[in-house]
């Protein structure tokens, strides 16, 4: 921390304890770093009257903090903020926003992380220090995979999401997340993931951005047989990975889950998803399966199907890959379509096509709140 921020802090506590009827609106921070597959939190900072941050950091990651104080008694509109050690975090840009009254005005934030430590936020009117919040910044020393499809769809805990060392359909593509840990605690934000393959398997990387903030690969095994490739986060080596390519031939079951009908408004977007095995029980990722909606096969291939959920509408569904399929599932739907857990981006076919004004609306609507 610099000598001039102490001097700032040092001052600001010093006045505000001193003065008389010192009213300083308390302030609240929060983050844009999203842990939950709702694809809501980000489309506006929501302010829930306390802070909710999510440190600790990934190093080398970008993301935005916004600062809020529920109370209409001083404008923010000439507020500043900075970093007590550069060499920690940046601030790369500090934004005004007025909301639609007082109490939702709020700072935006952009910050960077850059180096293994902590430091302070600092929340400065002119020159008098308004708040301090700590932020954390981590150099990850493990990571760990996550299959995209199960944390598309919600198979009511049946299918675990983490893969140590996937079986994947040689010549097809996987979806993972990345999440980081350093001494077994998870830190978080996104940006910092890079990868180096070798020539058994291509590797890509993926950082959404609309709804859902996360950091994503793809793998392409090219060969039978087991590959390997490092996760890297902010050009540090931290996991070696390996995947095994599996062929054709080894597809020996397919079994569809989701479809967690219980509770759901008709009109919701719900999900299956069908997952392949091999013959003894292990499954085997980057499978494109045709769908069969009561006996007519649907349009595309791909792991995932979205449906409009309508309870009087008895649909039967099978997932076939070769000459292999599924038992016969039952949902209720009126529309739906063939989707993929590949399709991580910015896509609103993630959530169905009807859907995103839906989501839109209720965020506005939780906003204004």
């Amino acid at each position: 921390m610099s000598w001039r921020t102490i001097l700032r802090i040092g001052l600001g506590v010093a006045t505000c304890g001193l003065a008389t009827g010192c009213n300083v609106d308390p302030v609240y921070f929060t983050d844009d770093v999203d842990l939950s597959f709702d694809f809501i939190q980000q489309l506006l900072p929501m302010f829930p009257g306390a802070d909710m941050t999510h440190g600790p950091y990934v190093v080398g990651s970008s993301f935005r903090v916004f600062v809020n104080t529920q109370r209409s008694t001083q404008s923010m509109a000439a507020w500043s903020c900075e970093s007590s050690d550069p060499s920690v975090f940046t601030v790369n840009a500090v934004s005004f926003n007025r909301g639609e009254s007082a109490d939702t005005d709020w700072l935006a934030v952009d910050v960077t992380m850059v180096g293994d430590g902590e430091a302070d936020l600092v929340v400065l009117d002119g020159d008098r220090v308004v708040d301090t919040t700590i932020i954390d910044a981590r150099v990850p020393d493990s990571a760990e995979l996550h299959a995209a499809a199960p944390l598309f769809v919600d198979t009511g805990g049946l299918v675990p999401t983490r893969s140590d060392s996937p079986q994947i359909l040689t010549g097809g593509q996987a979806t993972y997340e990345v999440r980081w840990f350093q001494g077994g605690e998870p830190i978080h934000g996104h940006g910092a993931l890079s990868v180096d393959a070798g020539g058994e398997v291509e590797v890509t990387t993926e950082q959404t951005w609309f709804f859902e903030s996360r950091d994503w690969i793809h793998v392409f095994p090219l060969n039978d047989g087991p590959a390997t490739f490092t996760l890297r986060s902010y050009g540090f080596d931290v996991q070696d990975v390996t995947i095994h390519g599996v062929s054709a031939e080894s597809v020996a079951q397919i079994d569809v889950f989701g479809g967690q009908e219980n509770g759901a408004e008709e009109g919701a977007w719900l999900g299956l998803m069908a997952q392949a095995t091999d013959a003894r029980g292990e499954p085997i990722h980057g499978v494109d399966f045709a769908w069969d909606r009561d006996g007519v096969e649907e349009y595309g291939v791909g792991d995932l199907y979205r449906y409009e959920f309508a309870p009087l509408e008895e649909v039967p569904m099978k997932a076939r890959f070769g000459d292999v399929a599924s038992d016969e599932v039952v949902i209720h739907a009126a529309g739906g379509y063939v989707d993929s857990s590949n399709y991580v981006g910015c896509d609103s076919s993630t959530v169905g096509p009807t859907a995103l004004l839906g989501l839109v609306g209720l965020a506005l609507a939780r906003r204004r709140r």
